[in-house]
């Protein structure tokens, strides 16, 4: 959804939608669709946006490779600033205090990006099923949350190159 900075009042105007898995250009699945809440606030050109994400996103656990499902449900406030352009935007470094703002062109701001750059930083760069997942076996590929292996290297004490090079390496 595109907003007009010129139609944003300085006192606040309040959105709620519900955005769709085609808007967001997202590189996962989405189980709902993502509903935004906020309200957006604007002092001259910059523009501040308080809001408040729920989805569901399903994504592998990294560890058994099962297909999990991640719960999002966060509050977020960013802010934005006219694009600079000419000898500004030429500028290399960018003041401290200018850290975190996000800046926009032709006066829109798109909330679809707002709403995708949340829910990408609110998923955990380390996802898992459950937080005691066992993972796959090492040899046979088993998933050893579901049931253990038979794998022959899992039952003897020796035979194990992991447990083997943890020992020598003392890790």
């Amino acid at each position: 959804m595109i907003i007009n900075v010129k139609d944003i009042p300085i006192t606040g105007k309040e959105y709620e939608l519900d955005l769709d898995e085609e808007t967001l250009d997202l590189d996962m699945t989405l189980l709902a669709p993502v509903h935004f809440t906020g309200t957006l606030y604007r002092s001259g050109q910059d523009v501040r946006i308080q809001g408040h994400l729920t989805t569901e996103v399903e994504n592998y656990c990294h560890r058994c490779l099962e297909l999990t499902v991640l719960h999002v449900d966060t509050d977020f406030e960013v802010f934005y600033k006219p694009k600079p352009t000419g000898a500004a935007a030429a500028e290399e470094e960018v003041p401290i205090e200018e850290l975190g703002v996000l800046y926009y062109r032709d006066s829109t701001i798109d909330l679809c990006e707002t709403a995708r750059d949340t829910i990408i930083l609110e998923i955990p760069m380390k996802v898992l099923c459950q937080e005691g997942c066992r993972g796959l076996c090492p040899f046979c590929g088993a998933n050893l949350n579901k049931n253990g292996c038979d794998c022959a290297c899992q039952k003897q004490e020796t035979g194990n190159p992991f447990k083997e090079f943890f020992e020598k390496h003392g890790t």
